[in-house]
């Protein structure tokens, strides 16, 4: 049966005058007299074969059946409201300036900025490496995809995820045939990475009873992003995370050698000035990246070992 549409007057009359609590002040809320609104309601009534309201001095009261009918329509007026509202700031989405770290920027981010795109058409995504947040304390930038301690005065902070540290390594550093059965075969291998993951390296070595006197054999790179790169070549072993990695263990680009995973107490956070918080563009952002998060982290959780022991650490 085609929908009623011609009930759509009638349908907001009576949740007006539900909220009202008479016909004289929804018709006023509506901009239309009063026996226009009595219409539209005795139009409904008819239609449904049953009053919808009580008639006293005072005003009027739903019936039972009214305020049932009521409850569902305040639900979906408010839906659609919502919707309209989504549409309206999706199609106003202007350029949005993002300050984080070079390798979550690299590794994670910008290779989702055409998802973002398809999600938010007209807007447009922009990340820029930092290692300071001041762009956003001075508003340069609209956001900040964050690690480590701060609390900034009127900045608020959303948690993003908790990364969990494991070393990841190439097939093709395996097909090298030196043994990587345990921990202890880290000494066969070299370790890469930058001064930022030292201490994420140290402790996953704590956590899975390896001497840190192994670090000695550790080659720097200027970046974790360069990390990365050495380690996909076959030259080293790295220091990856389960989100930023999940799509390397999923093609098979990396795999993790051990069942061992330490996870920071300490979040990666969404930053965002407290008066900007509700902007459209912040919150289309926003949920983007939650939802990326999410896809992200159910990927992780298909591909790592499922053995895995994670131990909670401070790593700082």
């Amino acid at each position: 049966m085609p929908p009623r549409l011609h009930h759509l007057n009638a349908l907001r009359a009576f949740d007006m005058v539900c909220r009202e609590g008479s016909f004289t002040a929804a018709a006023r809320e509506l901009s239309v007299t009063p026996g226009a609104v009595s219409r539209q309601v005795a139009i409904l009534e008819a239609d449904l074969g049953c009053p919808l309201f009580v008639r006293h001095a005072r005003g009027v009261e739903p019936t039972a059946k009214g305020l049932a009918l009521y409850k569902v329509l305040r639900e979906s007026f408010d839906k659609i409201e919502s919707t309209l509202r989504s549409v309206r700031e999706n199609d106003s989405l202007a350029s949005l300036s993002v300050l984080t770290y070079t390798t979550i920027a690299l590794e994670w981010l910008v290779q989702r900025i055409g998802s973002f795109q398809r999600a938010n058409p007209g807007g447009s995504l922009h990340f820029y490496a930092m290692l300071k947040p001041d762009a956003l304390l001075d508003r340069t930038m609209d956001a900040g995809v964050w690690s480590g301690p701060g609390d900034w005065p009127n900045v608020v902070s959303r948690d993003m995820f908790f990364p969990e540290y494991l070393p990841l390594a190439s097939p093709k550093l395996q097909a090298k045939g030196l043994p990587l059965d345990s921990p202890d075969d880290l000494k066969h291998h070299v370790l890469v990475g930058s001064t930022f993951q030292l201490p994420a390296w140290r402790a996953w070595l704590n956590a899975a009873g390896v001497d840190e006197a192994i670090l000695d054999r550790m080659r720097f790179c200027d970046t974790s992003a360069q990390a990365y790169r050495e380690a996909r070549d076959g030259n080293g072993i790295m220091m990856g995370y389960h989100l930023i990695n999940a799509y390397d263990l999923a093609a098979g680009t990396l795999f993790a050698p051990f069942d061992t995973a330490v996870r920071d107490s300490r979040a990666w956070r969404l930053l965002v000035m407290e008066d900007r918080q509700d902007d459209p563009n912040i919150r289309a952002f926003e949920r983007w990246l939650f939802s990326e998060l999410s896809e992200a982290e159910r990927v992780a959780r298909s591909v790592m070992p499922q053995n895995m022991t994670i131990t909670n650490a401070a790593i700082s």
